[in-house]
């Protein structure tokens, strides 16, 4: 006689298919709910970061149009405003008087909403790092914010600078951060499946192994306890997120230092930003100072924006051929240019390639020249001093402002050479031209022996008159290409 069937011997799923569908069901509620709470940390954590960032800018802003504001150099003043309203991470920059009147603005700004009351906010503190925000709608409709800063010297308010963000722009690495987080979960749960199949009860030991690795990149140890309380999913989201949260702060950090830095110098301070090893480190480089003749002269005679746009266009050539000799521009002083050559990057050739700079520079200067002069434009006629030597290299400053450069005799002297140099002249000492890596490819005759304070020898130096070989055409080459560039880009 045939027994009946029990509801127990139905046919149900094997133990490994059903141990996969609840923990895949749990596994996905759990990364979910740690998404939705990830989401808003990271809403007020990127927040915060862009507030301080932006608070770093506005203080640096008030900081360097402090002088020229109080000696009321409107030049000096329309040239920050104007370099840092290039920027395109920011909407826009403007310029206040001790009134709250609007004396200059570059970009998107809010408009003079610099009102009685928060003129009186920011004078209610003595805090000359005092900055103020708020927010506002343009009129497309935008979130924008505007980070104000008084303009302070010993006590006295002179003005204020306003810088605005897009919120949109910087808010919008949320949404690619938090996709990528959901990516990483739902492979996560469909691994979880698939490791639950196949092995069954022992589906923790890849997860560890997950865990383990995700330790290791974030660079910190997971205890025995922690195994242990079983809480592995939750110890590997927080491990993904704060991975996740590290490249985004990482590439935020490194896009902005990298317009004030070389990219070389911006990536070191990025991997070591608790500890900047970029100090007190002694190198041997070649530095070249490049002045531009009789320029206060010149812009006596010339409209405040014309100077701006002549220096901005030859500052912007200094930079594109320092590309092709592995120069780095550390500085520009007023009428003047520091490039540096052989630091922070290796290069045994840094002598040659800062004589060849040298020349390619005047001989592209020529080549300006020429057409301005067609289109009575004003024309430049720039002296160069190239010295090489021991330097000490590093970030040098104050803990609230600092940079990177060079500092030391051998700087000293390429300064003095510069000087010593008349018009499109590159003057060089004997240690350059004597050189092996640049006695046969650099041509120079005798110039004079000049006597520097506080030296027993005087200094033989030569003025350099081109260069010999394939690297003649190189240079002709390489000049062509930019101002080829430089047209089509107009």
């Amino acid at each position: 006689m045939d027994t009946p069937h029990t509801a127990s011997s139905s046919i149900r799923l094997p133990i490994a298919y059903r141990m996969a569908v609840a923990i895949t069901l749990c596994t996905f509620g759990s990364i979910m709910l740690l998404v939705s709470i990830n989401a808003n940390q990271q809403y007020q954590l990127l927040n915060n970061q862009v507030a301080g960032f932006a608070n770093t800018i506005v203080r640096q802003l008030a900081a360097a149009a402090q002088e020229p504001l109080f000696t009321e150099d409107h030049l000096s003043l329309r040239r920050i405003v104007s370099n840092l309203g290039d920027q395109s991470d920011i909407e826009g920059v403007a310029l206040y008087d001790e009134k709250g009147a609007l004396l200059m603005q570059e970009g998107h700004t809010s408009g003079g909403r610099l009102t009685d009351q928060l003129r009186q906010k920011l004078s209610q503190t003595d805090d000359q790092e005092q900055v103020y925000r708020f927010r506002w709608m343009d009129d497309q409709q935008n979130e924008l914010s505007a980070f104000i800063a008084p303009i302070r010297f010993k006590d006295v308010t002179g003005g204020y600078v306003e810088v605005a963000f897009s919120r949109i722009e910087l808010f919008g690495i949320i949404r690619s951060s938090l996709t990528s987080t959901l990516v990483v979960a739902l492979i996560l749960s469909a691994l979880s499946t698939l490791l639950a199949v196949v092995m069954g009860k022992r589906l923790t030991n890849p997860i560890n192994t997950l865990m383990d690795a995700t330790a290791q990149a974030l660079g910190r140890e997971r205890h025995s306890e922690e195994r242990r309380q079983g809480d592995e999913i939750a110890y590997l989201m927080e491990g993904v997120s704060e991975m996740g949260q590290a490249m985004v702060e990482k590439s935020q950090i490194e896009q902005i230092f990298s317009r004030f830095v070389s990219p070389t110098i911006a990536a070191q301070m990025i991997e070591s930003l608790d500890a900047v090893a970029l100090t007190n480190k002694r190198v041997e480089a070649t530095v070249l100072f490049a002045d531009i003749v009789g320029f206060t002269r010149m812009s006596e005679q010339m409209e405040p924006d014309q100077v701006a746009e002549l220096l901005n266009e030859y500052y912007g050539y200094f930079y594109k051929l320092g590309k092709y000799y592995y120069g780095t521009v550390d500085k520009f002083i007023g009428d003047a240019a520091m490039v540096i050559f052989g630091v922070p990057d290796e290069d045994p050739d840094h002598r040659f390639h800062a004589v060849a700079y040298a020349v390619g520079l005047q001989r592209l200067i020529d080549e300006l020249n020429i057409e301005r002069k067609s289109q009575n434009r004003p024309t430049i006629h720039i002296r160069i001093g190239i010295n090489c030597g021991t330097m000490q290299a590093g970030l040098l400053g104050t803990r609230e402002r600092m940079e990177y450069t060079v500092v030391g005799d051998s700087v000293n002297l390429a300064s003095r050479l510069c000087g010593e140099a008349g018009a499109d002249q590159i003057v060089v000492p004997a240690d350059i031209y004597r050189h092996e890596n640049t006695a046969q490819r650099v041509q120079a005759k005798i110039h004079k022996s000049i006597r520097i304070r506080g030296k027993t020898d005087p200094v033989d130096t030569y003025l350099v008159t081109g260069i010999t070989g394939s690297q003649r055409q190189a240079i002709n080459a390489l000049i062509d290409d930019l101002l080829t560039g430089a047209r089509s880009d107009d």
